[in-house]
């Protein structure tokens, strides 16, 4: 399965995807 984990911090914007 796949999680997408988006994250803000100070104007930066991650997203990071996990496979797997």
């Amino acid at each position: 399965s796949y999680s997408n984990k988006i994250i803000f911090g100070q104007g930066t914007k991650v997203i990071i995807n996990s496979g797997k």
